[in-house]
């Protein structure tokens, strides 16, 4: 309710304790870390997302986890791209399916 109505202050203590108890639950993660990119606290948001990754490094396979990554990338550093790679590293070994590799036809 707090999140879809724009309370991320009082929305991100809730998400951090689902998270404390569920640690490798994806949605909690991406919400906290929304909360923490709203109250204007980007490099908090992408240390909870990379905390996943490394927690259970399969999550890097899902979409919003590596889609946010890679966004909060691009607003945080001017070596997002570098960074970029590092996740796509991930990607490559632990969710190959979803590494775009550019070769669409």
């Amino acid at each position: 309710m707090h999140l879809a109505a724009g309370r991320y202050q009082l929305a991100l203590p809730l998400f951090e304790r689902v998270l404390a108890a569920r640690p490798s639950d994806a949605v909690a993660a991406n919400n906290v870390a929304v909360c923490h990119l709203y109250n204007h606290n980007v490099p908090q948001a992408i240390t909870t997302l990379e905390s996943l990754v490394r927690t259970n490094p399969l999550l890097a396979g899902d979409a919003a986890v590596s889609g946010n990554l890679s966004a909060l990338y691009d607003l945080a550093y001017d070596d997002s791209a570098r960074r970029k790679k590092v996740l796509q590293g991930v990607l490559a070994v632990f969710a190959p399916q979803n590494v775009d590799t550019g070769d669409e036809k």
